[in-house]
This record gives structure tokens, sequence and C-alpha cells, in this order.
């Protein structure tokens, strides 16, 4: 037996017995956002612990209004459209990248790329290796048979081929972090030297791992501020320690070798965005834009709320001025 979907106005009755207040047009407030998206995904800085755990249901803090969860709301969207932009970029960057020295060494036909001695000689890898070349395959065969993409249709009826330039434009950003990730490791190191001296293949993976994780929450527009707190629910790795974690001036936890901010948070995706763009800021982060949308949540949602944001994304006032001092 299915889940019984509640009305409008029943939604609204669940707010106000929570705690909530209600401002003019909640019902269109609800109506635009949706219940679930809004008040499950932002509720968390709002929420009464104690009364809440007494209860055994969601209880809100005193003075919380639905407008505070729409400010919350509207700041995540921004985090997300800066953060999306420049993962972009680092997408196309590395696929270009990709595409050069692979084709350099091997060729850039897809009998090349869907060869496994292109790749890692790594045994243990073996098994990557062949889970890659089988999504490659299965992802052209999807855009040839549905006819979904010119280029690659035309490639195919053309040359039986599809050469890797072509390849990258349906690559999700994924895909290309396993392609890297089985390379050979000189031509990791190469990739990874072109794009910041101090990258080593190793941390350049375990920074497109993460991105990986960050921009599919960006694409499908997912609740993105409070990656930590998720991020430790699915038990994702966190970052390795950067050259630029001691350059900030981060606390430093010596029982746990790890950086109290920057390794597994909104921060961290900052950080590894930060690898790619060292000599430029026309692509970078924009810190600026993110601190002036916190300044401004924090002018229309109560303090220890604005509080918990800082402290979860590890973006404070502090940090994000370094980061643009770094950068400027």
């Amino acid at each position: 037996m299915g889940l019984k979907p509640t009305t409008l106005d029943e939604q609204l009755e669940i707010l106000k017995h929570r705690n909530i207040i209600l401002p003019y047009k909640s019902d269109m407030i609800l109506l635009q956002y949706g219940y679930y998206n809004l008040v499950n995904g932002y509720k968390n800085p709002f929420i009464d612990t104690i009364k809440s755990s007494a209860l055994g249901e969601d209880y809100y803090k005193d003075g919380t209004s639905l407008d505070h969860l729409v400010e919350l709301y509207k700041f995540d969207s921004i985090l997300r459209q800066n953060l999306l932009y420049c993962i972009v970029t680092v997408e196309t960057q590395m696929k270009s990248l990709i595409s050069l020295y692979f084709s350099n060494r091997f060729g850039s036909s897809h009998w090349d790329y869907l060869n496994p001695k292109s790749f890692t000689k790594d045994p243990s890898k073996k098994k990557f290796v062949n889970s890659l070349i089988t999504k490659l395959q299965r992802d052209i065969s999807k855009f040839q048979t549905k006819k979904r993409h010119p280029a690659i249709c035309h490639f195919i009826e053309t040359y039986n081929q599809v050469p890797l330039w072509v390849l990258n434009t349906i690559m999700d950003f994924g895909t290309m972090s396993k392609f890297y990730d089985n390379l050979s490791d000189d031509m990791k190191k190469s990739i990874a030297k072109s794009i910041n001296s101090n990258l080593t293949p190793k941390v350049l993976s375990s920074i497109l791992y993460y991105l990986t994780d960050i921009r599919n929450k960006c694409a499908h527009n997912n609740r993105l501020y409070i990656h930590k707190i998720d991020q430790r629910a699915s038990r994702v790795s966190m970052i390795p320690q950067l050259s630029i974690h001691k350059e900030m001036q981060i606390p430093y936890n010596a029982e746990t070798k790890q950086y109290q901010y920057g390794q597994d948070d909104i921060l961290a995706a900052a950080l590894c965005l930060s690898m790619f763009f060292d000599q430029t800021r026309i692509f970078g982060v924009n810190y600026e834009a993110i601190e002036k949308s916190l300044q401004t949540l924090e002018e229309n949602i109560p303090d220890d709320a604005a509080a918990f944001v800082r402290e979860v994304t590890g973006l404070s006032e502090k940090f994000l001025q370094k980061l643009y001092e770094i950068f400027e």
C-alpha cells in the first residue's frame, strides 16, 4: 500500500503544528519550491533538536519562518550555480588534456581507447579498465542507436568509428574521471603537472572524484550547502591535504591528522577548483559573490542558523577573504 499524499492545506497545518511561522502566501511558496525540496532539504539549521527528540518529530526553534527556509534555498542556488560553472570549465580542460596526451601516444580512433592495452598495466586495475571500456561502448551505442547525437551518428555511418575528441562530448564527468584514473602513471603525471605543478596523479584523481559528487548535486539541483553531512552518510572520502590548506592557515588537528575545514565540505570544493585556476581568475570561483550571498543570508535568517551554515560549509568570511587575496 502506497503512502497517502498530503494536500497543500495539510502541509501548511503540519508546518504550523511544528512551530513554523507561515508568512503571507505560504501556499504559493510551497507550490513554487515544493514541500519536500524546501522543508526537508533546508530545515537543519532551524530545528530545535531537544524538543524534536522529546516529541519524536521535527519541531522548529521559536521565531522560525518559512521565509527563512526560502532564504537558505536561494543561497544554495547561488552556490550551485557558481560551483557548477567552474566545474564545467574544469571538465572541458580535463577532456582536452586527456584527448591530447592519449591521442598523441595511442591515436584517437575508438579502437585505440577501447583497447585495454592503452591503459594502465596495473593488474589490480584490470577490472576497472574493462568496466570503463564497457561503459564507453555502451554510451556510443546508446547515442548511435537513438540518434541522439548527430556527430556520433555521422562518424559511425561515415568512418565506422568515433574519435576520442567526439567521444568527449558525451562523456560525463564521472566517466572522464575514471578515464584519467586508469591511464598509465606517466601519462597521468604529465596531465597533472600541466594543470598545476603542485598536483600529483593521486591528488588529481581524488579531486576529480570529489568534484564529480559536487557536480552531480549541482546539475540535479540537489541540496549542496550541507554536503559535509550528506557526505558522511554516504561515506565518500575527503580530499587529500593540499598545499593551499597551509597557505590558508586552516586549523589542523594533530590527533585526527585532518584540517578542521576544507577537506570534506564546500570549502574543499573551492580549494579543489583553485588547483585548476591558479594562473587566472577569469574562470575561477567568484569568492566575492559567495561572500555577498552569505552576508545577504545572514541579514535574513537568525544568527545561530547563519553560523550553522558558515560552519558546515567551511565558508567563513576569513577563509573567503584569504582565497580572494591569493587569487586576486
